[in-house]
């Protein structure tokens, strides 16, 4: 197989490149990185959308000369942002791999094209959209939804990030079990326990840390569960006065709805003030310090296709209580506690457990940096570029 890895030319949607603050910006350019420095010896070619490119990259590294760049305009672009991503995902793009002679196109999110001459795999990470109704949006969006779901499964193979997530595609999308393969992510490298109390005491200061508290860090929207989470933390602090602080991490909503619940509400409807502390968007390289400090790291989301954040966590010893939902039991193994969706009392003492007993606390931070060590980008690359060798081959019969 080592042989049938060399020389391939894999071509990749380049939408989400630049976009650091998205979860499949960080997918791809992870991706895309590592591959270059584990297998250099092939040719990877990147199409970018020219003007999504220049007006909404953030943080992209430069220095990766190897890399084939290209910049591609289509004739939508002046129709609006949504008709030039359809004709850039659906026509720019093979063409592209067409006219490059790609062996293998990539697509890193769901969004590939329904015709393709070069054989195409694509990344759904999960299928939030169909499964909450929530989540479905307005007619466009349920008509690019029907569309994608169409492409994916006329795709060569869907890669997605966990075991129950794959079992969604295969269910909902009627796709066989055969075409659907795993790959999990990674955290990044950063993502490891912080030692130096220098850097710990600056984090600390900046965003204003109590000595001891519980972290969530996540987004605010409806499936994240926040709102229940601070119902069982409420029940915490009556049960526990002393309790550590609850800080919920990330970008809060400029105001509250049925989609996005503004947590602000319910600490001033449960009392919560002077026990919870919103400390807005954090840097990402202030994030390892951020969960190294905290006590328990909380996920209670009702659905993940993965769950980076926990992943994160346990990366940097914090224990973590997760629902079981979607992929999370599988990330978090026996890394922290398990709870069902909607246990209101079965979160508050999972909580407590971690929290009051300092060496059950230490003989989980052991076991997640070794549920951590499972998850490496080099494991990820071998089995992506398996996948491309082999879909290679069966198109050269």
């Amino acid at each position: 197989m080592i042989e049938a890895l060399k020389d391939l030319r894999v071509a990749f949607n380049g939408l989400f490149w630049g976009r650091s603050t998205t979860g499949s910006g960080q997918y791809v350019m992870k991706l895309v990185r590592t591959l270059l420095h584990c297998y250099p010896e092939n040719r990877y070619l990147l199409a970018l959308h020219q003007r999504e490119y220049s007006s909404k990259r953030t943080g992209e590294d430069e220095s990766l000369p190897e890399l084939g760049r290209f910049l591609l305009s289509t004739p939508a672009d002046r129709l609006g942002e949504n008709w030039a991503k359809l004709w850039f995902e659906q026509v720019t793009f093979p063409r592209f791999c067409r006219q490059q002679r790609a062996d293998v196109a990539h697509v890193p999110y769901w969004g590939s094209p329904l015709c393709s001459t070069v054989p195409t795999v694509v990344t759904i990470h999960d299928l939030i959209p169909l499964m909450f109704s929530l989540y479905r949006g307005n007619l466009l969006v349920r008509a690019y939804s029907a569309l994608v779901s169409r492409s994916a499964r006329r795709a060569a193979h869907i890669v997605t990030d966990s075991q129950a997530s794959r079992q969604d595609i295969i269910n909902i999308l009627k796709v066989a079990p055969d075409k659907v393969k795993v790959v999990y992510l990674a955290a990044d490298e950063n993502f490891r326990p912080v030692t130096d109390r220098g850097v710990l005491a600056h984090v600390q200061a900046k965003y204003h840390l109590p000595e001891r508290y519980i972290l969530y860090l996540g987004g605010f929207d409806a499936r994240k569960n926040v709102a229940f989470l601070l119902q069982a933390y409420a029940h915490l602090v009556q049960e526990w006065p002393q309790s550590p602080h609850l800080v919920l991490a990330g970008r809060l909503p400029e105001e509250s709805s049925e989609f996005f619940p503004d947590p602000r509400l319910w600490i001033d409807r449960l009392g919560l003030q002077g026990k919870v502390a919103l400390i807005g968007w954090v840097d990402e390289e202030d994030k390892p310090a951020l969960y190294t400090g905290a006590d328990v790291f909380v996920f209670p989301s009702d659905y993940e296709g993965f769950g980076l954040p926990v992943l994160e966590a346990i990366s940097c010893g914090t224990p973590a209580v997760v629902t079981e939902a979607g992929s999370l039991p599988e990330i978090v193994g026996e890394a922290g506690l398990r709870v069902q969706v909607g246990n209101l009392m079965g979160l508050t003492h999972a909580m407590a457990r971690i929290a009051q007993d300092r060496d059950f606390r230490e003989l989980l931070r052991e076991k997640a940096l070794a549920q951590a060590a499972l998850f490496t980008w080099k494991r990820a690359v071998e089995q992506m570029m398996t996948l491309y060798a082999d879909e290679c081959q069966r198109a050269r019969g």
